[in-house]
């Protein structure tokens, strides 16, 4: 058996403390298997394991400058996208907790459920950002991203590019509610 490159940029642990393969690394390993091995495709683009997992390098970087830590729960609320996944597999590569929301959830239901979670950061699409602006203080998430914001940084850097990249984008919730 090969040999795995580490990644230094993952968390520490490459598997759990039960020795189960953390989902960023089991990711990882399969991006490097084939990189070219179509992953994804949504609204006619297809994107590669390796393309998507420089996605997942890019915002896991970005999240981790905004202080998203091990143990932190970065939700997500919004239609499927490809960003969800990217979200998903950032947030483990940081050993974050990811938390999808019901895009159907009402004001309250939401205020409750991520102040219940106590969410670091929200990731919210552009459909639901209204709603995420009406909330925003009442949230209490410390960092909000739009979907569209982390898809024009993510066309925009350069290949092979490591996260954080994102500043001209991060809106504290402490800044403003959006």
């Amino acid at each position: 058996m090969a040999a795995l490159k580490h990644d230094t940029h993952s968390a520490d642990w490459p598997s759990g403390p039960d020795g189960a393969l953390c989902l960023a690394e089991w990711f990882r390993r399969r991006a490097e298997e084939a990189p070219d091995q179509p992953v994804l495709t949504f609204q006619g683009q297809t994107w590669s394991r390796g393309e998507m997992y420089d996605h997942v390098r890019l915002l896991s970087g970005h999240l981790a400058k905004l202080g998203v830590r091990s143990g932190d729960r970065v939700a997500y609320f919004g239609f499927d996208h490809p960003i969800l996944l990217a979200a998903l597999f950032a947030a483990a590569r940081i050993g974050a907790i990811f938390v999808p929301l019901n895009f159907r959830l009402s004001s309250a239901e939401l205020i409750d459920i991520v102040k219940d979670a106590g969410v670091h950061t929200m990731i919210v699409d552009e459909v639901h950002e209204e709603v995420a602006e009406q909330n925003g203080e009442q949230l209490g998430c410390r960092a909000m991203l739009c979907v569209s914001a982390i898809v024009s940084m993510i066309e925009a850097a350069p290949a092979g590019q490591e996260g954080p990249l994102f500043e001209k984008n991060i809106v504290s919730a402490a800044e403003t509610a959006l």
